[in-house]
């Protein structure tokens, strides 16, 4: 062992000074066996809630949102899951319409890194229409209300191939289909 140079002859200097200089200190004698990585998910973080309280035209409008990740050990495994409700001023009989979810997976396990995407985002608009009919003799004032309701839902995947740390070629597929409802 080398002899220890302190500028403090104190023993809790001389005690940090013995352990930066053997770094064998601390590590077992003989390793027996290794174990097999077994990657276990667990929650990384939760998003910020989110809560939403308005008033529009199309009446009171109530939602809120969550956002989780999870991710093993390493970080070579990946999952987020976001929710997101609102009843857009329609009342909680339509809200699981209105409710927009994204579910996602990203594996880096090996040299190819590949995810896969399942989402569905609602959107809603929504206005008033006013005219003039003729009931009998009378001209009457109709009001009208339109709400229109657009559903897009998508299913995605890609495939990445890293060179180096700034340069990779990817590759990507997917399937979306927008619907509208009024």
């Amino acid at each position: 062992m080398r002899a220890l140079t302190c500028f403090r002859p104190n023993n809790e200097l001389r005690r940090n000074c013995c352990l930066l200089q053997n770094e064998s200190i601390g590590l077992p004698e003989k390793f027996d066996r290794a174990e097999r990585y077994h990657p276990d998910l667990s929650l990384d973080f939760v998003g910020q809630p989110q809560v939403v309280v308005g008033v529009s035209s199309l009446g009171p409008s109530f939602g809120a949102g969550l956002s989780f990740m999870w991710s093993d050990m390493l970080g070579n495994h990946n999952l987020r899951a976001t929710l997101n409700a609102n009843t857009y001023g329609m009342g909680l009989g339509d809200l699981a319409k209105n409710t927009g979810a994204l579910l996602a997976y990203q594996n880096l396990t090996h040299r190819w890194n590949w995810g896969l995407a399942v989402q569905q985002s609602p959107s809603i608009a929504g206005g008033f229409a006013t005219g003039m009919i003729v009931t009998g003799d009378q001209p009457v004032l109709v009001e009208q209300s339109i709400t229109e309701r657009q559903t897009y839902r998508g299913l995605g995947g890609g495939v990445a191939y890293p060179f180096n740390q700034t340069r990779r070629i990817e590759f990507g597929a997917g399937y979306d289909n927008v619907s509208h409802q009024r």
